[in-house]
């Protein structure tokens, strides 16, 4: 049996876990990824991803011309109430 008069342990090993999901960068790499292999599946994600876009873009342009006319009727409704009660 060995007796040790000073005993030293040994230091922590550091160990970094990341805190926070970055989609951008993780997006970015898969993009590096595909572009390196250049596979035909690319051509074709692609072209799915430029048409969602453009169909994302066609729901926010019709959403915001709904919302728009919502605050038109709101207003067109406000004034004849009060042409209504105030006027008459």
């Amino acid at each position: 049996m060995k007796i040790r008069l000073f005993h030293l342990s040994k230091p922590k090993k550091f160990e970094l876990k990341p805190r926070y999901y970055d989609k951008k960068k993780e997006e970015m790499e898969q993009r590096k990824k595909r572009i390196q292999n250049n596979s035909n599946d690319d051509i074709e994600y692609f072209r799915n991803q430029i048409h969602e876009k453009w169909q994302s873009s066609k729901k926010d342009k019709i959403r915001s011309k709904s919302q728009r006319m919502m605050i038109i009727y709101i207003i067109l409704l406000l004034l004849v109430l009060y042409l209504m009660f105030f006027i008459l």
